[in-house]
């Protein structure tokens, strides 16, 4: 298969890793906005065509598939170019900014040809916990609480991507209460809705750097996401903790552990599949692991309806450092 991949910032370098590495895959071509940067990770990875031009690109190498890793504001517009010449589409999620974004490419007759990666849904762990909740049989939901602490004010203040330019709404409830959100509907757990949202600015535009959405999930449970910025350390760790009539299981980024009907349960979270091989399924007719269209659309209304109670709500700092950590910097965060 001939892909050719749009955006050379970290997700579409790990997608350009994962390409040239199997032999199933001829990488022609890679594209970026500066013809300087195209051209170097073109050498680094040893691909022949670079562009800066999506039409041009498209016309002169005709990939079969096309790697779509660029920011969620653009990335529907080149989307809809990119299946309009009959290109098979993985783009990295969110694949848009607002619902509305995607709303148009539902009903394109080429939507059926694009997945939208969100990493989870290739994590085998993940995948099983998705198995045990689904064949668990008369299963009553009675709470979930998603926890995801990071760095994020340094990220949304650093100008090595995009992301400093990222405004309220389009910082962490955009990147990762979308992640959030699409985990939980992949595991079952709707149908979700939003009840409440609050949102801490601190990024360089604006950005919201630290959230707090509440839930109700599967019809009555109740849900809960926090997401903390901690730019004390360089954790990035994550936890999804699932309470049910069945028992209890708890996802993290390298395990899923917990009690299941009467039986202990723990597996490692190493084994994660290329979501590049999703193109190569797409080809064969086989179902994908990504989400469809569909499913990030879903994911974006949701998001649209955080966004709306985060502003209504404006902008109110509910974290606070811990005590001890506080008091030992002697800087009055606290």
């Amino acid at each position: 298969m001939r892909v050719a991949v749009i955006g050379t910032g970290i997700a579409g370098r790990s997608h350009l890793l994962d390409l040239v590495t199997n032999p199933r895959f001829d990488t022609c071509a890679v594209l970026a906005q500066r013809p300087g940067r195209a051209q170097l990770v073109a050498r680094e990875f040893g691909i022949a065509a670079a562009f800066t031009n999506v039409t041009a690109m498209l016309e002169a190498v005709n990939p079969d598939a096309v790697v779509v890793a660029t920011p969620p504001a653009v990335t529907p517009t080149i989307l809809r170019t990119v299946i309009d010449h009959g290109c098979l589409a993985l783009a990295d999620k969110p694949a848009g900014a607002r619902a509305a974004h995607l709303h148009e490419l539902l009903h394109h007759d080429g939507a059926t040809s694009v997945v939208v990666g969100y990493n989870r849904r290739y994590q085998a762990h993940v995948r099983h916990c998705r198995s045990l909740l689904h064949e668990a049989g008369q299963l009553i939901v009675q709470q979930v609480r998603c926890t995801w602490r990071a760095p994020f004010a340094t990220r949304y203040n650093s100008t090595d991507t995009y992301r400093h330019t990222a405004r309220f709404g389009d910082g962490v409830l955009l990147d990762t209460a979308g992640h959030v959100l699409d985990t939980l509907i992949y595991l079952g757990l709707g149908p979700v809705a939003i009840r409440d949202t609050r949102a801490e600015r601190g990024g360089a535009a604006g950005a919201d750097v630290a959230a707090e959405l509440l839930l109700t999930l599967a019809g009555t449970a109740q849900g809960r996401i926090d997401i903390r910025n901690d730019d004390d350390s360089d954790a990035d760790e994550w936890r999804i903790e699932i309470t049910t009539n069945r028992g209890r299981l708890a996802l993290a980024r390298d395990t899923l552990t917990g009690f299941w009907h009467d039986q202990p349960i723990i597996m490692s979270g190493s084994d994660i599949r290329r979501p590049v091989d999703d193109l190569l399924a797409l080809a064969e007719g086989h179902a994908t692991y990504g989400a469809t269209l569909n499913e990030a659309t879903e994911v974006l209304e949701l998001l649209d309806t955080a966004r709306h109670h985060a502003e209504k709500a404006g902008d109110r700092k509910r974290w606070q450092r811990p005590r001890a950590k506080a008091l030992g910097r002697l800087n009055g965060s606290c």
